[in-house]
């Protein structure tokens, strides 16, 4: 990618913070998360046209330890939704 087009953003601190608008509240995806999504993301309609499939309580934990990963790599800042 060229130089001028490099995405120059520091995901750590988006990461680190909560996002409160006036209807969800986005913060840091932790894997607590994971009992909540699970009975949204057991729908496998969900996942048909994507390349993975979290569906699961076993590829929803892999999927969110996999999110976590990137971040602490710093090439992700998973949010989940409330």
């Amino acid at each position: 990618m060229p130089e001028s087009c490099a995405l120059n953003t520091d995901l750590s601190s988006l990461s680190q913070q909560s996002l409160l608008g006036r209807l969800a509240k986005l913060e840091p995806l932790s894997q607590s998360h994971a009992d909540e999504l699970l009975p949204i993301v057991s729908d496998k309609t969900i996942w048909q046209f994507l390349t993975t499939d979290a569906s699961t309580q076993f590829s929803l934990d892999r999927y969110i330890a996999g999110a976590l990963k990137d971040r602490d790599n710093g090439t992700a800042a998973p949010l989940g939704a409330r």
